[in-house]
């Protein structure tokens, strides 16, 4: 049997399977596509390693290429220790789509498989922003490379579509247009900052803008604009605020099953939020607080009251004992007038309360006394 582990990029947690079958399907494989056998190769090793993002990768690959696909030519093997097939097996470490594909290709293989799995379209935008770093003939590698393979986009450059242009240097009208807007709203700003300046604040150890344009008068903005000074529009990013987040929607809050001790408390974010709090602290057990009804006058010579009809909110079990005073006597919760005239103080006692049955009372006994 063949021990597994599956790393979960997604929750950053690994899994456990300890006894697979060789014939069994990899955990997270599309029915029996992928056997335990098969994934193995020509390794002996007990120990086998992977992922659950190569997994998902290995069923769009199937659905692309059929069954035929030989499993070599979805996963690489490496093997660690130099001591060949015995030494440890890690499998799908470096997942490719076709080992020659570069990242590019294999990214635009995954969006189009999740658009067409999902009855979506396929769109094909070329992002040529950065005149920098611009190659020439990058975009006629990027057509070539769809075509090789087998990428067909419902819309692009070459193919038109509704949501056009699809060169981004070409949308730039339609993004100055919503930038004004964002200065206007007072939620971005004009900086004027040259490129020598950011390096200087880069070499100097500054990890992000320090906003030196972000208080310049209105006037001296227009002025260097209307000069020809090159600028940039930063959004205004608010240091001071509060943002409120929505339980089960942004994070969701767990806490460890005890009653009474150490216990951890767990907020986990999702969502658009990444990332994991937890709280240590000790829960003690509660006192208890019951509340007394004054019981009426007792006539004198054998009137009698049952004091569990004036002790209510107890957690545990209660008994009454007489504390001073001889006008009455008492037999279990029965109170019962004698002939003589006068007060009788009654006390009280709660036990504790053991609600899970754990031996650790989660409510603390009680005494007090009544008159």
């Amino acid at each position: 049997m063949a021990r597994l582990l599956v790393y979960d990029a997604y929750e950053n947690k690994v899994y456990t399977y300890s006894s697979l079958n060789e014939n069994d399907p990899m955990p997270y494989s599309t029915g029996t596509t992928l056997t335990v056998r098969e994934f193995r190769g020509r390794s002996n090793s007990p120990v086998l390693w992977t992922t659950i993002a190569a997994m998902e990768a290995w069923n769009l690959t199937r659905r692309k290429y059929g069954r035929g696909i030989p499993v070599g030519y979805a996963f690489r093997r490496i093997w660690e220790g130099g001591h060949g097939t015995r030494s440890q097996h890690y499998a799908g470490v470096s997942f490719d789509v076709g080992q020659s594909l570069t990242r590019t290709a294999r990214t635009a293989i995954y969006c189009w498989a999740v658009a067409r799995h999902f009855g979506g379209k396929f769109l094909l935008r070329i992002e040529d922003t950065d005149m920098g770093r611009y190659v020439d003939g990058a975009v006629e590698i990027i057509y070539r490379t769809l075509r090789d393979c087998g990428l067909d986009y419902d819309e692009g450059p070459d193919v038109g579509g509704d949501y056009g242009p699809y060169v981004q240097s070409e949308r730039k009208d339609i993004y100055l247009k919503y930038a004004r807007r964002l200065v206007e709203q007072g939620d971005a700003y004009y900086c004027f900052c040259t490129k020598e300046r950011l390096e200087e604040m880069h070499d100097k150890g500054a990890t992000k803008y320090d906003k030196h344009c972000l208080h310049l008068p209105k006037e001296e903005v227009e002025r260097r604009i209307a000069a020809g000074e090159p600028y940039v529009i930063r959004q205004r990013i608010p240091k001071d605020g509060t943002t409120t987040l929505v339980k089960d929607t942004d994070y969701t809050v767990s806490c460890t099953d005890t009653y009474v001790g150490p216990a951890t408390l767990t907020i986990t974010g999702k969502g658009n939020y990444t990332g994991t709090n937890t709280a240590n602290f000790n829960i003690v057990a509660a006192e208890q607080t019951p509340t007394f009804t004054t019981p009426v006058d007792l006539a004198k010579g054998g009137h009698m009251l049952d004091l569990r009809d004036f002790v209510s909110g107890a957690k545990g079990n209660v008994t009454f004992t007489i504390a001073s005073g001889t006008a009455a006597t008492l037999s279990g919760h029965t109170l019962t007038s004698t002939g003589i005239t006068g007060a009788v103080t009654i006390k009280v006692s709660i036990t504790a309360n053991d609600v899970n049955g754990d031996s650790t009372p989660e409510y603390n006994a009680y005494t007090g006394r009544k008159s």
